[in-house]
């Protein structure tokens, strides 16, 4: 909110999983902040409406997957341990819905890609299952919250991505007042490692 930027965590050339965080000021550049608790890497990072930073999930560099959360809290240059994940995931998302709550989707695990949802709430300091999954289990996807106005607010939009054999062309909205999942048009082609953002239009 200050206009500065958090960096964490992460993987070396030589495969070493990072704890470590910078923090980047636009007037100085990067300088060094508190480690993490937990290495991970292909983890997720989140802005939350109070201006503190959750970070979700990761690998370890070992394949597996991590199921530690935490918060950056800016103010105090400080990380505290949240509740796990109720699924240790890596390549996944993490959406803040407009609630201030965070939807967390798909990824994977050591067994493969993942379908399932959860969302952590920052009042409860918690992640709670949603018992609606995606259409397909996928990792290496992107998400954006659908803008209010012709559709029903704060539907989030989870595109794409790999089922771990093939890339995905298809498209889940994630209703965080219903907690379910409609089917939406499909991409017009296939994708995985793909990226989306919201325009100031309301497109995607």
């Amino acid at each position: 909110q200050d206009g500065s930027a958090i960096i964490s965590g992460g993987i070396t050339a030589d495969g070493s999983v990072l704890a470590s965080a910078d923090v980047f000021q636009p007037a100085t550049g990067f300088s060094s902040a508190p480690a993490m608790n937990n290495a991970r890497a292909a983890h997720t990072c989140t802005t939350l409406q109070d201006g503190r930073i959750l970070v979700a999930g990761g690998n370890d560099g070992q394949g597996n997957p991590v199921g530690t959360a935490e918060i950056y809290d800016p103010a105090t240059q400080s990380w505290d341990i949240v509740s796990d994940l109720n699924d240790p995931r890596w390549g996944h998302t993490a959406t803040l819905l407009n609630d201030g709550r965070a939807l967390i989707a798909g990824g994977q695990d050591s067994y493969g890609p993942k379908d399932t949802l959860e969302i952590f709430d920052p009042m409860a300091v918690a992640f709670l299952p949603v018992p609606a999954s995606l259409s397909t289990p996928r990792m290496n996807f992107a998400a954006a919250l659908l803008p209010d106005g012709l559709l029903p607010d704060g539907l989030v939009a989870i595109m794409g991505g790999s089922n771990g054999a093939n890339s995905l062309s298809s498209v889940d909205i994630f209703d965080p007042d219903q907690n379910t999942i409609l089917a939406a048009a499909p991409l017009l082609a296939a994708r995985a490692f793909l990226s989306a953002n919201t325009l100031p239009d309301g497109t995607v």
